[in-house]
């Protein structure tokens, strides 16, 4: 998972989007500002920064330095095969009765990532100083396509 994500919802005719990468950055990494200026307010529509709060809880993925080589960006998933199967030991794929192509189909594996807490500014307790990465909901028209255009979006009723 790169943070990425898509989906469709037939029954409300409603898409979301969520661009990839991290969130938790910090406000000043110029990488970051086409995120940190694309939230809006929910009630006004007025553009606002997409700022995390203190408290707030936000997913930190594991990166690796250039020069490490044992760093390991991904763990077995913590669904029952990717966590109990070794396709690499002749006696564990012969104890699960499946062969080693079976065994790599069913073991997963998943980005390594902590559960961070957004931490208070030592400056400011109201403030953190990092932005995350908002999800994009988008109206569909009849055609499944985004649409801003009053009219053509579908009712969320059908």
């Amino acid at each position: 998972e790169d943070g990425h994500g898509a989906g469709y919802d037939n029954v409300y005719h409603q898409a979301w989007y969520r661009e990839p990468g991290n969130s938790g950055y910090s406000v000043d990494d110029p990488a970051f500002q086409k995120h940190l200026k694309s939230c809006v307010d929910s009630f006004s529509g007025e553009p606002v920064d997409c700022l995390l709060v203190p408290g707030s809880t936000y997913i930190q993925y594991f990166e690796c330095d250039e020069n490490d080589v044992e760093c390991d960006l991904y763990e077995p998933c913590p669904d029952v095969d990717s966590q109990s199967l070794d396709c690499q030991d002749p006696n564990s794929i012969k104890a699960a009765g499946i062969s080693k192509e079976e065994c790599l189909e069913r073991k997963k594996w998943c980005r390594k990532y902590t559960i961070e807490t957004a931490q208070p500014l030592p400056n400011d307790p109201n403030r953190t100083g990092l932005g995350y990465i908002p999800d994009n909901n988008l109206c569909l028209n009849e055609w499944k396509e985004p649409t801003q255009t009053p009219g053509q979006a579908l009712a969320v009723d059908g």
